[in-house]
């Protein structure tokens, strides 16, 4: 199995957490130790990216409310939580 080319299509693909996740828990034995090392630090930065734009959604949900505009977010940490069971996984 070529792993780095498993986590680079993952990445492109923005399916790298759900992969490493699996990879990490079910596979570790299998994936080589800078491939699952790799795969972690590239989706610490994903979860600090996706924080940033949930900081983002929050403040426009605010901006939204004190207009009384309704609205609902359903993708992005919504989606997340909801199918993965962490928000800041965005497959």
């Amino acid at each position: 199995m070529d792993w780095e080319f498993l986590s680079a299509q993952a990445n492109e693909q923005a399916v790298l957490q759900l992969v490493q996740r699996q990879a990490a828990t079910l596979h570790a034995d299998r994936v080589p130790a800078r491939v699952l090392s790799s795969m972690a630090e590239e989706c610490r930065w994903l979860t600090q990216h996706s924080q940033s734009l949930t900081r983002e959604l929050l403040d426009l949900l605010g901006l939204f409310s004190a207009s009384d505009i309704p609205a609902l977010p359903f993708k992005g940490p919504t989606l997340g939580l909801q199918a993965y069971g962490d928000p800041h996984v965005r497959g």
